[in-house]
């Protein structure tokens, strides 16, 4: 995706983030600028709860998101009542992570899952000539075909 066309939609997108919503949700924005969306979520009698998403390819591919505790550092056990974060660890990051599309740890999680059942050693996807974002044992390009797996 041209660099330029993300940062765009990105900013686009982040300008809802008014005072009035943060304060009315208890949200307190870290970092918002392009690629990086970085958000502490406070709640009464709860530890603070941060979550950083980095939007590079931004909207063709989804954004990894990581969490972390209020003081910036990786959570290494997640906070309980939440079905879509997985408290095992993802196999590129080594860490817990968002299971639920959107995020591209849950993309790369069901395309290792979808080849390993398959027996294919290494896993890729390419669903276009664009170039591709690479992760590990997974690369990613962005756009349509009707060849490529649903994911």
């Amino acid at each position: 995706m041209n660099s330029a066309l993300s940062a765009n939609l990105f900013e686009d997108q982040t300008k809802h983030f008014s005072e009035r919503l943060l304060e009315a949700r208890a949200w307190t924005v870290n970092k918002m600028s392009y690629p990086t969306l970085d958000v502490t979520f406070s709640h009464p009698g709860r530890k603070l709860f941060r979550v950083r998403m980095i939007c590079n390819n931004y909207d063709e591919l989804p954004a990894s998101i990581e969490l972390l505790g209020g003081d910036g550092s990786y959570l290494a056990v997640v906070p309980s009542g939440s079905g879509v974060i997985n408290g095992g660890l993802h196999q590129n990051t080594q860490r817990p992570f968002i299971c639920s599309p959107g995020s591209i740890e849950y993309r790369i999680r069901r395309i290792l899952r979808r080849r390993s059942s398959s027996g294919s050693s290494k896993a890729s996807l390419m669903v276009s000539a664009r170039p591709s974002v690479s992760y590990g044992l997974i690369t990613l390009a962005p756009g349509n075909s009707s060849d490529a797996p649903a994911i």
